[in-house]
């Protein structure tokens, strides 16, 4: 949570059986940090280095946790690393402590970082640590010259997980756990920087697709179920139809075995910020944690974002959305196993000419540390 950033109420990540409750969720999510994208180009973790070499060495350990807090210090300060990222991992050590809970926010302690990145690269960033009884935990990469939050990845099960481009320059990055009350000791956690090549860690599936929509009906609202207004805060809620419902794909995902869905962005008005969106439900199997996703389209007037929900909850925990038009977008986030999901495609409102086919490729995987 950066410094003059409005925190939007008190919200509870229940990671007791992974469960995200977007209607008392703690701690930040997407309308907590200023957005003007939400691009993310995420993939699965490569290590890189032998199995049995053990885990790289802390570049940096946090010294400062008394001043990197907004919640905690009038004083706050990003916690200059001395770091820069050249393309080789570099891994961030640190801790979620304890004694400074704040009551309002719900903060059990927020640490921020800067970070240089000396070439423009793709990177993945990587959470651990034991904090699984904590009810919502993320780590956020923000880019303190733009004013926004690049990419956020929330810890679900084992790890939190993002990974994007980002552009030669100086950045920061927080490790966020909120609750409803403070921890009793601290909880040790590792921030890896990793090179990641996007396109190849979720090539686009061009197999016959495992499904294709079929439900939306003629006036396209068939399967909206989320409607997501910018403009507003909390940006996302369930639409007021009590008829639209998501689409059974009948998907497991296994990790190692790639999906393709199909559908199409029809003729819609304008809701909020989008006009067609649809929805898809898949479900993870009891080994998939972690899920890339990637949207393909041939449309050269149509701009089209992705968000993927725990089913029934407007939170979410994986995001592409880049004003681009015919270009592909990625993501790829922690997922819990054998856990029902809704991946929902939506056209900006800025889009012309619809309609626009697209395909969603599904890459299942299990994360190494």
């Amino acid at each position: 949570m950066r410094s003059g950033m409005s925190f939007v109420g008190f919200r509870t990540f229940l990671l007791a059986g992974v469960g995200i409750t977007a209607s008392t969720l703690f701690g930040c999510g997407d309308n907590n940090h200023t957005h003007a994208t939400d691009a993310s180009i995420d993939a699965p973790h490569t290590p890189d280095a032998p199995v049995d070499a053990g885990p790289l060495p802390c570049a940096y350990t946090e010294m400062h946790d008394a001043t990197n807090d907004v919640y905690a210090t009038s004083g706050y300060m990003i916690e200059a690393t001395g770091l820069s990222y050249t393309g080789s991992p570099l891994v961030i050590c640190g801790a979620i402590n304890n004694g400074h809970y704040n009551t309002t926010q719900g903060s059990i302690d927020v640490d921020n970082y800067g970070i240089n990145v000396a070439t423009g690269a793709d990177v993945f960033v990587t959470l651990t640590g034991a904090a699984q009884n904590i009810s919502s935990v993320g780590v956020y990469v923000y880019d303190p010259v733009a004013m926004v939050t690049v990419g956020k990845g929330f810890f679900i099960v084992d790890h939190g997980a993002w990974a994007g481009h980002l552009p030669a320059g100086n950045y920061e990055f927080s490790v966020e756990a909120y609750d409803n009350q403070d921890i009793a000791a601290p909880v040790p956690y590792r921030v890896e920087f990793a090179p990641d090549s996007p396109t190849t860690r979720c090539p686009q599936v061009t197999a016959a697709s495992s499904y294709t929509e079929s439900h939306d009906g003629a006036s396209n609202n068939g399967n909206d179920m989320i409607d997501i207004d910018y403009t507003m805060s909390p940006a996302r809620s369930l639409t007021a139809s009590a008829t639209d419902t998501p689409e059974s794909t009948g998907l497991l995902l296994t990790p190692g075995t790639n999906a393709r869905v199909s559908g199409s962005a029809g003729t819609h008005t304008v809701v909020g910020s989008y006009l067609d969106h649809d929805t898809y439900v898949i479900t993870t199997d009891s080994t998939t944690d972690q899920l890339s996703v990637r949207l393909d389209w041939a449309s050269t007037t149509t701009d089209l974002d992705f968000n993927v929900f725990r089913a029934g909850e407007t939170i979410p925990i994986g995001i592409a959305r880049t004003q681009a038009l015919a270009q592909p977008e990625y993501t790829t986030f922690a997922v819990a196993p054998g856990t029902t999901y809704w991946v929902w495609v939506g056209a900006a409102s800025t889009s012309t000419s619809p309609p626009a086919a697209y395909d969603i490729s599904l890459c299942p995987q299990k994360f190494t540390p």
